[in-house]
């Protein structure tokens, strides 16, 4: 699927290919993908023996000036090729113009950097985040279906599971913990482990621990773990007709008379009835039904009216 995504943004057969000044093009706002500088440099030669070989894309965001969609790499190449050379001819670039609004271009650079070169596992959460408030923002505006963390799994060609742990680690994780994902001193999967505590001993473990294996985070994990004392609780419907939670009292019921427990009982029914069937709990609802008729074949035994 992700390889249909970036099909969308392709360029046409007939479309024109520009060759537009290198100094009229501004590098895009939201790439913060590392650069490779070893494979800007390797580009740069093959740019010199070979000349350039394939169009950038680029998007006109005012008259004369262009903004980068995709094609930095080749760009710097370029550029560091006339800074060898001196030659002119590399101050002009071969590119495609597209027309695409301020978040397809944001979009189809993230999707492009994905799906083309490898990226950290801190660039990888960047993306998840980015391609999340794109899509929950296109979600509103154009009530497109599906699942938000399908639609990142579909573009980025990840599974659902992965694109989770990277949500978990983006809205839970502290400070901390991103930051040595960022160093690449962490992995994603251990970062999200801790991600499970609360902020400040996420922080903690990180600055009393020198290594942040999986196991030494379980174990972590497990010495956080207190044992409260619980008490048993039931839920009840409050004079507001809500139901709220309350302690079971230690104190012994008083001795009643089984009409008066039935009577109460169907009372009850009678009120959960109707918030069943509110909310159409259909199961439910049919059961509750049936337990109704038992508690009526009851009574009339008993001759309760």
């Amino acid at each position: 699927m992700g390889a249909n995504i970036l099909k969308q943004f392709q360029m046409k057969d007939e479309q024109e290919i520009e060759m537009i000044p290198v100094d009229k093009i501004v590098f895009n706002k939201h790439n913060y993908f590392s650069m490779d500088e070893g494979r800007v440099e390797a580009l740069c030669d093959e740019i010199l023996a070979h000349g350039f070989k394939s169009a950038i894309e680029v998007r006109e965001i005012s008259d004369d000036m262009y903004e980068l969609i995709a094609g930095e790499t080749r760009t710097r190449a370029l550029l560091k090729a006339y800074d060898r050379t001196k030659d002119q001819k590399y101050l002009t670039v071969p590119a495609y113009v597209s027309n695409m609004s301020d978040d397809e271009a944001h979009e189809r650079l993230i999707i492009d950097e994905l799906l083309k070169r490898n990226h950290t596992s801190y660039e990888k959460m960047r993306a998840v985040e980015e391609l999340q408030d794109l899509y929950r923002k296109r979600k509103k505006e154009e009530r497109i279906p599906g699942r938000i963390q399908w639609m990142i799994a579909e573009s980025l060609s990840m599974k659902k599971s992965q694109v989770g742990t990277y949500q978990k680690v983006s809205s839970k994780a502290s400070d901390a913990v991103k930051e040595k994902l960022r160093r690449e001193e962490i992995s994603v999967e251990s970062a999200a482990l801790l991600a499970d505590l609360p902020q400040e001993k996420q922080d903690e473990f990180i600055a009393d621990s020198k290594n942040y294996r999986k196991q030494d985070i379980e174990d972590f994990k497990n010495s956080q773990i207190v044992v409260e004392d619980v008490s048993e609780k039931q839920l009840k419907f409050d004079e507001t007709g809500v139901f709220v939670e309350e302690e079971i009292s230690d104190v012994p019921l008083q001795k009643r008379h089984i009409g008066d427990i039935v009577k109460d009982l169907y009372e009850t029914l009678e009120e959960l009835e109707v918030k069943i069937n509110m909310i159409e709990f259909k199961d439910e609802l049919k059961l509750l039904q049936e337990i109704k008729k038992e508690c009526d074949t009851l009574s009339n035994m008993l001759g309760i009216c």
